[in-house]
């Protein structure tokens, strides 16, 4: 334990000198100005803000570590280290989480809007953990941030498909297979009820296929991130 934080405070150190903490902080500034001056906004929309944060920027941030230490060499320092693969993805997991978590804790505090505490921040924690995963997945095989940032709308937009039927455009059963639809449902439970169902569904589903992902991404650590 005493090691994956020691990790996860120098991924911390990272991220602050790569600027990421700056951007979450602007971000969750403008956000939270909105709901202040705003304090009629419709909860849908909080809720679409709010769980977009560690979702999106989650997604974008770890594509953006991943290749700088791709470029800097720094994977190749990390493997004749003493640091297991599964501590690398958990020291990224942990500080990212970390920081969306207080990100849209900020956010939802400023929104006006009554909410349960516990229920956003697991969420955030399980949504998250989740995107990462899927974020880190997608990048492994790209080899510049140009590529990436070309890539990522094609990446994320399939993932973001359950909009639908949040926005009632649809109601596709369908949707319910991409794990967003489970974290949408969490976080509409942070704020308002949900159908007994729903719950039984986001409680399950998430945290089994961010398991799932989670196996995939020590796989992939090996087949594409190491040999490459």
């Amino acid at each position: 334990m005493k090691k994956i934080l020691k990790i996860t405070l120098w991924e911390l150190i990272l991220q602050a000198r790569q600027h990421i903490l700056t951007v979450v902080g602007i971000i969750t500034l403008i956000y939270s100005l909105i709901f202040v001056f705003f304090d009629e906004f419709p909860t849908k929309f909080i809720i679409l803000l709010i769980s977009t944060d560690p979702t999106m920027l989650g997604f974008l941030f770890i594509g953006v570590l991943i290749l700088f230490e791709k470029g800097s060499k720094t994977i190749e320092a990390v493997v004749i280290t003493p640091i297991k693969k599964s501590e690398y993805l958990l020291a990224k997991i942990i500080s990212l989480t970390g920081i969306a978590l207080l990100s849209s804790l900020i956010m939802a505090f400023t929104s006006q809007k009554e909410f349960n505490f516990f229920i956003l921040s697991l969420a955030v924690l399980l949504s998250s953990a989740q995107f990462l995963l899927i974020g880190f997945l997608g990048v492994v095989r790209i080899k510049t941030i140009n590529q990436y940032l070309f890539t990522f709308p094609f990446l994320i937009s399939p993932l973001m498909l359950p909009l639908l039927n949040f926005f009632e455009i649809t109601d596709s059963i369908f949707l319910y297979i991409f794990p967003f639809q489970a974290c949408l449902l969490l976080f509409q439970a942070a704020f308002e009820p949900i159908l007994v169902w729903q719950w039984i569904y986001a409680l399950i589903y998430l945290p089994f296929s961010t398991i799932g992902f989670y196996l995939l991404a020590l796989k992939f650590y090996d087949k594409y991130l190491i040999q490459n």
